[in-house]
């Protein structure tokens, strides 16, 4: 598989990892009564960044990022994807990994 074309399918993966986190985070947040105002108050993250990140657009989140949001809002998240969730194909999860697989593969036989 091309090395644009793996990119793409990357992308497009994290991508929906941002917006179902995002989504949920939301959901969350006004569960607990919390704007994203006082969410920012407790993580001291920019109100504007909850934004963002609410709608999987805008710079990435990191794990500990999100965990830190999470927390505010007494979120607990499956990282397990739902079925619609599109993950790689595992022609891209090869490419990626091939040449450490067989490595190991060969390393242990």
């Amino acid at each position: 598989m091309p090395k644009s074309v793996m990119d793409t399918k990357q992308n497009e993966y994290a991508d929906q990892v941002l917006r179902i986190f995002g989504e949920r985070f939301r959901d969350a947040r006004i569960a607990s009564g919390l704007s994203q105002r006082d969410v920012g108050r407790i993580t001291h993250f920019s109100q504007s960044s909850i934004s963002q990140w609410e709608r999987g657009s805008g710079r990435g989140i990191s794990m500990k990022q999100a965990a830190i949001l999470a927390q505010a809002v007494d979120m607990t998240w499956d990282m397990r994807p739902e079925p619609e969730f599109q993950t790689p194909s595992s022609d891209t999860s090869e490419h990626l990994l091939g040449g450490a697989k067989r490595r190991k593969i060969a390393a242990v036989a």
